[in-house]
């Protein structure tokens, strides 16, 4: 068994490597907006992005994120072809997750890899941000195993956290001050070396604030439908200034997909379970309204009866 998960880790690093190298090789491009990419980005029932609603929502106080950014200054780089992206070093991770997914089952995951899309790709409730990072995490092999038999959804080899930028001239992204997108190149070889601590640069994001868990897939060719989305619902502040630094290679660049930007458009829901996560559900409240109020009726019953 533990062979196998060496092994089936090792395939699960080997499509992320596969993923990076077409995205350096630019295989693919936004000019049509995805509608000409194939095999499963054409075919699947499971695809991402999608709007995520409340009304599609549901409350499961049972659920758990728990994310671990690294507090290392890691050397990387900034690479642009049809997204920003930046790996970590060798045997290095950017963060480590520990999540549910829409049964319940905990796997652990690590993450050497994320990229940025503007404008975003998921929505929330009909509202599009204007920029969202997406760090794309590979199941632990401790975990890359079947599901338990009470388990009505597969175990999923990967796992995106998505947090979305809104520009707000009052606040500064954190960030985007420690990842300039002005130093990116579209060549590994001349790309400079950048320093970026993940603990530090997100030190704005509540890791316990609520968010939304959808299973979907891969944004970009082969769109792998093997993905479970966590979606932060808090977005975080960018200025303009910053969001030139990435729209000009994008929706600010008419060269690139006709200005439209690298966000692949709005995929079906196909009636998809959509759960909420770390927020006090109603149904829950109103229970402990309701016994709060007959504890307090049978308090006062009983004085009286006194």
């Amino acid at each position: 068994m533990q062979n196998y998960r060496k092994s089936n880790f090792k395939n699960l690093t080997l499509v992320v490597i596969l993923i990076i190298a077409q995205i350096q090789a630019q295989d693919f491009n936004y000019i049509n907006k995805g509608s000409d990419w194939t095999g499963t980005c054409l075919s699947g029932s499971l695809q991402s992005p999608i709007d995520i609603s409340d009304v599609q929502g549901s409350c499961d106080n049972t659920m758990n994120l728990t994310m671990q950014l690294s507090n290392q200054n890691l050397s990387t780089q900034i690479l642009k072809s049809q997204v920003l992206s930046s790996t970590a070093p060798a045997n290095q991770y950017w963060s480590y997750l520990y999540a549910s997914n829409l049964d319940g089952v905990i796997s652990g995951y690590q993450s050497n890899y994320f990229s940025i899309h503007s404008p975003a790709e998921n929505y929330l409730n009909g509202s599009q941000a204007d920029v969202e990072l997406q760090i794309l995490h590979t199941i632990n092999p401790n975990f890359a195993q079947t599901a338990p038999s009470s388990s009505t959804e597969p175990i999923t080899q990967y796992a995106i956290v998505s947090i979305m930028f809104s520009v707000s001239d009052s606040s500064t992204s954190t960030f985007f001050s420690s990842y300039d997108p002005t130093k990116a190149s579209a060549q590994a070889a001349s790309a400079p070396q950048i320093s970026l601590n993940m603990t530090q640069a997100l030190s704005s994001l509540d890791l316990t604030s609520s968010y939304y868990l959808y299973q979907g897939s891969l944004t970009i060719p082969p769109c792998t439908e093997s993905v479970n989305w966590y979606v932060y619902s808090a977005v975080q502040p960018i200025t303009s200034a910053q969001l030139s630094n990435i729209s000009i290679f994008f929706k600010g660049d008419l060269q690139f997909a006709k200005g439209a930007g690298n966000n692949r458009p709005l995929q079906s829901v196909n009636g998809r379970t959509i759960k909420k996560g770390n927020i006090q559900c109603e149904e829950q409240f109103i229970h402990f309204f309701s016994f709060f109020v007959i504890y307090t009726f049978l308090n006062f019953f009983v004085c009286k009866m006194l």
